[in-house]
């Protein structure tokens, strides 16, 4: 009995100092980006800006995870997200299949 109850409070512990972990983190995250210069901060336009190059048809499929309703949206012959190269393509703005991109956008 001794034993299942300090496996019992061994499981808690561990639980509960994950959920202050995750509150700390969140917490400092939010300061994070509330206290950076206006210049650096996240705005509209650079979400407009990184998802520009995205299909449509993706966000139907993304919206589309969440609430069914969307899916009747998504075309049929759309194929399903590659997210490596989704990824890719939002963090480097550059196309992977397309060698203009490197040389018209990255290259000085």
């Amino acid at each position: 009995m001794d034993l299942h109850k300090h496996s019992g409070l061994r499981l808690l512990y561990k639980r509960s100092s994950l959920y202050i972990i995750g509150v700390l983190i969140l917490f400092t995250c939010i300061g994070i980006l509330t206290t950076i210069k206006p210049a650096y901060r996240l705005s509209s336009e650079a979400i407009t800006e990184w998802t520009s190059d995205i299909n449509s048809s993706t966000f139907l499929y993304l919206l589309g995870i969440e609430n069914r309703a969307f899916q009747q949206a998504v075309p049929e012959d759309h194929k399903f997200l590659d997210f490596p190269t989704t990824l890719f393509r939002i963090a480097t703005s550059l196309k992977p299949n397309d060698i203009r991109s490197l040389l018209g956008n990255e290259l000085p």
